[in-house]
């Protein structure tokens, strides 16, 4: 197996994989072995199997990134120690983006306490939401402020585009605000047939 690296905070991969080191940056990383794996920010695994992935020797001078979505490549790559002659795509979902969510109005200084944080949710404490949100900007539009509203809740507060229920990026003082319609990420109930 080739040594795991991860950047910012991951206890869910530390749990599962007490081996796997913490690093500040790519600069910090010093591997053992001919390859490595790097976890970015944000990024929890959801399929461990991945990391008994051995590429050919032949390939084993090029970068290997998975998907995080069915869209979008990243979140979870295996790098050369040296001489990287390019990337290989592997069309496969083995990870996805996950954000801390916040009950405030803007993320004030969440970025400041969490230097490797790439994005927060910020939600109106109004909203009932289920345990997280299962969404994340696609890689062309990380720098945006995603505003959403949710279906059923709330419309009378945010009757207009902007909703109550904000990804922000980490420089989100000067960021462009996008609009989207609805997210799902309400709040289910069990629906229960009783006999007559």
């Amino acid at each position: 197996m080739f040594d795991i690296f991860y950047i910012g905070e991951n206890k869910k991969l530390k749990d599962v994989l007490p081996f796997a080191k913490q690093v500040e940056s790519y600069e910090k990383i010093s591997s053992r072995t001919k390859m490595y794996w790097l976890v970015e920010p944000n990024i929890e695994v959801t399929d461990l199997s991945v990391f008994e992935y051995r590429p050919p020797d032949h390939d084993q001078v090029y970068e290997h990134l998975w998907k995080w979505s069915s869209k979008n490549y990243g979140g979870l790559k295996l790098l050369p120690v040296s001489g990287n002659k390019g990337k290989k795509e592997i069309n496969r979902v083995v990870c996805r983006k996950s954000f801390d969510l916040l009950h405030t109005p803007t993320p004030l200084d969440y970025f400041t306490e969490n230097p490797y944080a790439t994005h927060v949710w910020c939600v109106d404490p109004e909203y009932k939401l289920s345990n997280n949100i299962d969404w994340a900007p696609d890689n062309f539009e990380p720098t945006f402020i995603h505003s959403f509203h949710l279906r059923g809740q709330l419309e009378h507060k945010y009757p207009q585009a902007e909703g109550g229920i904000k990804l922000y990026p980490k420089e989100w003082k000067t960021a462009t605000v996008k609009y989207h319609s609805f997210l799902d990420a309400g709040v289910e109930y069990p629906v229960l047939q009783v006999a007559r």
